[in-house]
């Protein structure tokens, strides 16, 4: 299951669509409630992207 996770996260890295995906995988991996990830930049607005669950 990591290899699975870890394989998917440097798919995620380049093709953003993905990422909800790949925060499932962790989300179940870790018997969370779910997940989230953002990206904070200098001058760039923070982006980010959730689990459809968490989404409003």
């Amino acid at each position: 299951m990591l290899t699975e996770i870890v394989d998917s996260l440097y798919e995620a890295a380049f093709i953003s669509e993905k990422w909800p995906a790949v925060l499932e995988g962790v989300t179940r991996a870790a018997a969370s409630k779910g997940g989230a990830l953002f990206v904070f930049a200098d001058g760039l607005p923070v982006r980010g992207k959730a689990i459809p669950s968490l989404q409003g």
